[in-house]
Protein backbone atom coordinates (compact mmCIF):
# COMPACT_ATOMS: atom_id res chain seq x y z
CA UNK A 1 0.00 0.00 0.00
CA UNK A 2 1.14 3.13 -0.90
CA UNK A 3 0.34 6.89 0.09
CA UNK A 4 0.57 9.75 -0.92
CA UNK A 5 -0.88 13.82 -2.00
CA UNK A 6 -2.24 14.21 -4.94
CA UNK A 7 -1.68 17.24 -7.71
CA UNK A 8 -3.86 17.57 -10.62
CA UNK A 9 -1.94 19.03 -14.48
CA UNK A 10 -3.86 20.55 -16.84
CA UNK A 11 -2.70 21.04 -20.39
CA UNK A 12 -4.24 24.33 -21.38
CA UNK A 13 -2.15 24.26 -24.87
CA UNK A 14 -1.02 27.12 -26.48
CA UNK A 15 -1.75 30.71 -25.72
CA UNK A 16 -3.09 32.62 -28.11
CA UNK A 17 -4.72 36.07 -29.27
CA UNK A 18 -7.31 36.78 -31.68
CA UNK A 19 -6.19 40.23 -34.10
CA UNK A 20 -8.97 41.76 -36.56
CA UNK A 21 -8.48 43.06 -39.74
CA UNK A 22 -10.01 46.25 -40.86
CA UNK A 23 -9.29 49.05 -43.58
CA UNK A 24 -7.43 50.78 -41.74
CA UNK A 25 -5.22 47.64 -40.21
CA UNK A 26 -5.12 44.77 -37.92
CA UNK A 27 -6.28 45.12 -33.99
CA UNK A 28 -7.81 43.13 -31.92
CA UNK A 29 -11.37 43.05 -30.21
CA UNK A 30 -11.19 44.01 -26.46
CA UNK A 31 -13.06 41.32 -25.57
CA UNK A 32 -13.37 39.65 -22.13
CA UNK A 33 -11.55 35.84 -24.61
CA UNK A 34 -8.33 37.65 -25.09
CA UNK A 35 -5.49 37.27 -22.29
CA UNK A 36 -4.28 40.67 -20.72
CA UNK A 37 -0.93 39.73 -20.64
CA UNK A 38 1.13 35.85 -21.87
CA UNK A 39 3.78 34.19 -20.13
CA UNK A 40 6.54 32.17 -21.23
CA UNK A 41 8.81 30.33 -19.05
CA UNK A 42 12.87 30.73 -19.20
CA UNK A 43 14.23 27.11 -19.56
CA UNK A 44 12.06 25.97 -22.07
CA UNK A 45 10.64 26.13 -25.41
CA UNK A 46 7.36 28.33 -25.81
CA UNK A 47 4.85 28.83 -28.10
CA UNK A 48 2.31 31.55 -28.96
CA UNK A 49 -0.53 31.56 -31.33
CA UNK A 50 -2.11 34.48 -32.93
CA UNK A 51 -5.35 34.95 -34.78
CA UNK A 52 -6.19 37.32 -37.51
CA UNK A 53 -9.98 38.02 -38.32
CA UNK A 54 -12.10 41.08 -39.30
CA UNK A 55 -14.91 42.57 -37.62
CA UNK A 56 -16.99 40.22 -37.25
CA UNK A 57 -14.51 37.63 -36.09
CA UNK A 58 -14.22 35.80 -39.36
CA UNK A 59 -10.19 34.67 -39.17
CA UNK A 60 -8.77 36.26 -42.43
CA UNK A 61 -6.29 35.20 -45.25
CA UNK A 62 -2.60 36.18 -44.21
CA UNK A 63 -1.11 33.92 -46.56
CA UNK A 64 0.97 37.46 -48.70
CA UNK A 65 1.75 38.66 -45.21
CA UNK A 66 4.81 38.04 -42.81
CA UNK A 67 4.33 38.79 -39.63
CA UNK A 68 7.05 39.68 -37.12
CA UNK A 69 6.81 39.98 -33.03
CA UNK A 70 9.19 42.54 -31.31
CA UNK A 71 9.73 41.90 -27.29
CA UNK A 72 10.53 45.28 -25.78
CA UNK A 73 12.10 46.13 -22.66
CA UNK A 74 9.52 48.93 -21.37
CA UNK A 75 12.24 49.64 -18.70
CA UNK A 76 14.49 50.96 -21.45
CA UNK A 77 12.20 50.93 -24.14
CA UNK A 78 14.76 48.80 -26.02
CA UNK A 79 14.10 45.64 -28.54
CA UNK A 80 15.79 42.15 -27.27
CA UNK A 81 13.51 39.51 -29.42
CA UNK A 82 12.77 40.09 -33.13
CA UNK A 83 11.59 36.93 -34.72
CA UNK A 84 9.37 35.69 -37.78
CA UNK A 85 6.13 34.12 -36.72
CA UNK A 86 5.61 30.98 -38.85
CA UNK A 87 1.95 30.89 -40.78
CA UNK A 88 -0.04 27.88 -39.81
CA UNK A 89 -1.95 26.40 -42.68
CA UNK A 90 0.18 29.03 -45.44
CA UNK A 91 -2.10 31.64 -43.73
CA UNK A 92 -4.81 30.56 -45.12
CA UNK A 93 -6.41 30.03 -41.94
CA UNK A 94 -5.61 33.47 -39.72
CA UNK A 95 -3.55 31.84 -37.94
CA UNK A 96 0.46 32.15 -37.24
CA UNK A 97 2.49 31.24 -34.49
CA UNK A 98 5.66 32.57 -32.68
CA UNK A 99 8.14 30.11 -31.29
CA UNK A 100 10.13 31.50 -28.60
CA UNK A 101 13.37 28.98 -28.07
CA UNK A 102 15.64 28.32 -24.91
CA UNK A 103 18.20 30.79 -26.67
CA UNK A 104 15.82 33.35 -27.44
CA UNK A 105 15.34 33.76 -23.40
CA UNK A 106 18.51 33.19 -22.32
CA UNK A 107 19.56 36.97 -21.43
CA UNK A 108 15.87 38.27 -20.55
CA UNK A 109 15.83 39.05 -16.85
CA UNK A 110 12.63 37.64 -15.38
CA UNK A 111 9.97 40.23 -15.38
CA UNK A 112 7.52 41.98 -17.38
CA UNK A 113 7.76 43.11 -21.18
CA UNK A 114 6.30 44.01 -23.84
CA UNK A 115 5.29 42.31 -27.21
CA UNK A 116 4.55 43.98 -30.35
CA UNK A 117 3.50 42.50 -33.89
CA UNK A 118 3.94 43.67 -36.73
CA UNK A 119 2.85 42.84 -40.53
CA UNK A 120 4.79 43.53 -43.30
CA UNK A 121 3.99 42.52 -47.53
CA UNK A 122 7.43 42.96 -48.74
CA UNK A 123 9.99 40.71 -45.82
CA UNK A 124 9.84 43.99 -43.49
CA UNK A 125 10.66 46.69 -45.56
CA UNK A 126 7.70 48.25 -44.60
CA UNK A 127 5.58 47.56 -41.51
CA UNK A 128 2.24 48.10 -40.12
CA UNK A 129 1.23 47.73 -36.60
CA UNK A 130 -0.98 45.23 -34.96
CA UNK A 131 -3.11 45.99 -31.88
CA UNK A 132 -4.00 44.46 -28.68
CA UNK A 133 -7.44 46.17 -28.16
CA UNK A 134 -9.61 48.92 -30.09
CA UNK A 135 -7.84 51.28 -27.66
CA UNK A 136 -4.83 50.86 -30.20
CA UNK A 137 -2.80 49.47 -27.14
CA UNK A 138 0.36 47.17 -28.56
CA UNK A 139 -0.85 43.58 -28.39
CA UNK A 140 -0.04 42.80 -24.84
CA UNK A 141 2.21 42.43 -21.99
CA UNK A 142 4.86 39.50 -21.66
CA UNK A 143 5.80 38.23 -18.31
CA UNK A 144 9.17 36.27 -18.78
CA UNK A 145 9.18 33.87 -15.50
CA UNK A 146 11.90 31.69 -14.34
CA UNK A 147 10.69 28.85 -12.46
CA UNK A 148 11.88 26.39 -15.12
CA UNK A 149 15.19 27.64 -15.38
CA UNK A 150 18.40 25.97 -14.54
CA UNK A 151 21.96 26.27 -14.43
CA UNK A 152 24.45 23.71 -15.59
CA UNK A 153 26.79 22.51 -13.49
CA UNK A 154 29.89 24.27 -12.96
CA UNK A 155 33.38 23.02 -14.10
CA UNK A 156 35.49 21.46 -11.05
CA UNK A 157 39.18 22.43 -11.42
CA UNK A 158 41.81 21.26 -9.35
CA UNK A 159 45.35 22.51 -9.62
CA UNK A 160 46.82 21.93 -6.37
CA UNK A 161 48.28 17.90 -6.46
CA UNK A 162 48.78 15.65 -3.48
CA UNK A 163 52.22 13.61 -3.50
CA UNK A 164 51.60 10.10 -2.40
CA UNK A 165 54.83 8.36 -3.96
CA UNK A 166 58.51 10.14 -3.87
CA UNK A 167 61.50 8.82 -5.82
CA UNK A 168 63.58 10.60 -3.29
CA UNK A 169 61.74 8.15 -0.17
CA UNK A 170 62.84 4.89 -2.68
CA UNK A 171 59.40 4.63 -4.15
CA UNK A 172 59.31 3.65 -7.88
CA UNK A 173 57.92 6.87 -9.23
CA UNK A 174 56.73 9.92 -8.58
CA UNK A 175 53.17 10.52 -7.74
CA UNK A 176 50.75 12.67 -7.77
CA UNK A 177 46.96 12.77 -6.84
CA UNK A 178 44.10 15.56 -7.15
CA UNK A 179 41.42 15.81 -4.31
CA UNK A 180 38.09 14.49 -4.92
CA UNK A 181 35.81 15.62 -7.12
CA UNK A 182 31.90 15.07 -8.18
CA UNK A 183 30.87 12.46 -10.10
CA UNK A 184 26.77 11.95 -10.53
CA UNK A 185 25.60 12.75 -7.48
CA UNK A 186 23.58 15.10 -8.33
CA UNK A 187 20.95 13.68 -10.45
CA UNK A 188 22.84 10.38 -11.32
CA UNK A 189 22.36 11.28 -15.24
CA UNK A 190 21.71 8.11 -17.43
CA UNK A 191 24.02 9.35 -19.55
CA UNK A 192 26.87 8.99 -16.98
CA UNK A 193 29.39 11.31 -19.27
CA UNK A 194 32.35 13.23 -18.21
CA UNK A 195 34.87 15.45 -20.25
CA UNK A 196 37.73 16.15 -18.40
CA UNK A 197 41.02 18.18 -19.61
CA UNK A 198 44.48 18.18 -18.71
CA UNK A 199 46.60 21.29 -18.82
CA UNK A 200 50.13 19.88 -19.49
CA UNK A 201 53.64 22.22 -19.40
CA UNK A 202 56.23 19.54 -21.10
CA UNK A 203 54.72 16.66 -19.71
CA UNK A 204 56.11 13.14 -19.62
CA UNK A 205 54.78 10.48 -17.71
CA UNK A 206 51.60 8.69 -17.12
CA UNK A 207 47.76 9.61 -16.24
CA UNK A 208 44.84 8.17 -14.56
CA UNK A 209 41.62 8.57 -14.15
CA UNK A 210 40.06 7.34 -11.02
CA UNK A 211 36.77 6.48 -10.15
CA UNK A 212 35.00 5.52 -6.12
CA UNK A 213 31.52 4.89 -5.59
CA UNK A 214 31.59 5.24 -1.86
CA UNK A 215 28.65 8.22 -0.89
CA UNK A 216 31.36 10.21 1.17
CA UNK A 217 34.47 11.55 0.09
CA UNK A 218 37.08 8.37 -0.18
CA UNK A 219 39.95 8.32 2.75
CA UNK A 220 42.07 5.69 1.41
CA UNK A 221 43.97 4.73 -1.40
CA UNK A 222 41.97 1.01 -1.75
CA UNK A 223 38.58 2.93 -2.18
CA UNK A 224 39.93 4.06 -5.75
CA UNK A 225 39.66 2.36 -8.96
CA UNK A 226 40.96 2.68 -12.58
CA UNK A 227 38.68 4.15 -15.70
CA UNK A 228 39.95 3.46 -19.09
CA UNK A 229 39.16 6.71 -20.41
CA UNK A 230 40.26 5.56 -23.48
CA UNK A 231 38.13 3.07 -24.06
CA UNK A 232 37.56 -0.89 -23.77
CA UNK A 233 40.58 -1.50 -26.06
CA UNK A 234 43.04 1.38 -24.25
CA UNK A 235 45.31 1.07 -21.33
CA UNK A 236 43.79 2.62 -17.89
CA UNK A 237 47.25 4.35 -17.57
CA UNK A 238 47.41 7.17 -20.59
CA UNK A 239 51.05 7.51 -21.13
CA UNK A 240 53.29 10.53 -22.49
CA UNK A 241 56.13 9.48 -23.91
CA UNK A 242 57.43 12.50 -25.06
CA UNK A 243 56.75 16.20 -23.72
CA UNK A 244 53.58 17.06 -24.03
CA UNK A 245 52.74 21.29 -24.06
CA UNK A 246 48.96 22.46 -24.62
CA UNK A 247 45.42 20.91 -23.38
CA UNK A 248 44.28 17.27 -23.97
CA UNK A 249 40.77 16.43 -23.00
CA UNK A 250 38.94 12.76 -22.82
CA UNK A 251 35.16 11.88 -23.02
CA UNK A 252 34.03 9.04 -21.03
CA UNK A 253 31.04 7.04 -19.40
CA UNK A 254 30.85 5.97 -15.77
CA UNK A 255 28.13 6.33 -12.92
CA UNK A 256 30.41 6.78 -9.56
CA UNK A 257 29.57 9.46 -7.11
CA UNK A 258 33.72 10.73 -7.08
CA UNK A 259 36.44 11.22 -9.43
CA UNK A 260 39.57 12.35 -9.30
CA UNK A 261 43.18 12.21 -11.66
CA UNK A 262 46.27 9.93 -10.49
CA UNK A 263 49.53 11.19 -12.76
CA UNK A 264 53.36 9.56 -12.50
CA UNK A 265 55.44 12.28 -13.55
CA UNK A 266 59.09 11.89 -15.02
CA UNK A 267 59.46 15.54 -16.31
CA UNK A 268 57.43 18.75 -17.14
CA UNK A 269 54.29 19.83 -15.06
CA UNK A 270 50.65 19.13 -14.44
CA UNK A 271 49.24 22.66 -14.12
CA UNK A 272 45.33 21.61 -13.51
CA UNK A 273 42.66 19.55 -13.94
CA UNK A 274 38.96 20.55 -15.43
CA UNK A 275 36.30 18.03 -15.00
CA UNK A 276 32.53 18.76 -16.23
CA UNK A 277 29.58 16.32 -15.61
Amino acid sequence: MSSGTAHTLYNLGYQSVDLVLTTDGITVDNRPMNQTKLVVHKGLNNTLQFFVRNRDRVLQNIGTKTLYASVINPNTSRRVVFKPLSLVNSGTTGEARLDLNVGDLTDLTPGIYQIAITESADNGATESPLYANQNDRIITDLEVKSSMQYQPAPTQTKSVFTQTQNTDLGDSANTFVTAAMYGNQNKNYRHSKHTIAFYMTDFVGNVTIQGSALETAPTQESDWYGINAQGDFGQIKIPYASAFSGVDPFNFKINTNWIRVQFDVTSGSMDKVLLRN
